[in-house]
């Protein structure tokens, strides 16, 4: 305690070093750290906006890249799935052969189900016609040799065949 029990309050000091400070002087202190707080803040909002806007400068290129990428894998995708479906239809026809299916599939056009449907059956039709027209064509055969197809030889089995067909003999 104090050396001097019987000292006046008023004659003690208010502050560890002796000091007293008046309102006017800590209500200043206050508004200025008030006013330091505040900088501090919009100092560290205007460092964030600014690296905010850097790292967005800096990977703007590469985000407008993948964009692009993106595209051309989801345009790649589409048509790998025209193919797909063009192939499958392709498959499901009736009287294609395994040899002409990928060629048949080059000449279908369309992107969705329905446009290629109706290619399909156009050019099946085609292929149809072309098929027919390519009918094997009888081999040239020599008469003089005897074996001229569908023509019986004279002296042949099938001569005795048809003799005993007509009289019913056995």
């Amino acid at each position: 305690m104090s050396d001097a029990p019987n000292a006046d309050p008023a004659d003690t000091p208010d502050t560890a070093d002796g000091k007293t400070f008046s309102a006017e002087y800590v209500a200043d202190l206050r508004a200025e750290n008030a006013r330091r707080r505040v900088e501090a803040k919009d100092a560290v909002e205007a460092a964030r906006t600014e690296t905010r806007a850097e790292v967005v400068t800096e990977y703007e290129p590469q985000l407008a890249e993948k964009d692009t990428q993106i595209a051309a894998l989801t345009a790649d995708l589409s048509a790998a799935q025209a193919d797909n479906l063009k192939l499958r239809a392709v498959l499901a026809a009736d009287g294609v052969e395994a040899a002409d299916v990928l060629e048949l599939v080059d000449l279908v056009q369309g992107t969705d189900e329905a446009g290629i449907t109706s290619s399909l059956e156009r050019v099946l039709k085609v292929y149809g016609k072309r098929k027919a027209d390519s009918a094997p064509t009888p081999r040239a055969t020599d008469p003089s040799q005897g074996s001229g197809g569908d023509v019986v030889p004279l002296n042949g089995n099938g001569v005795v065949n048809m003799l005993k067909a007509a009289v019913g003999a056995r």
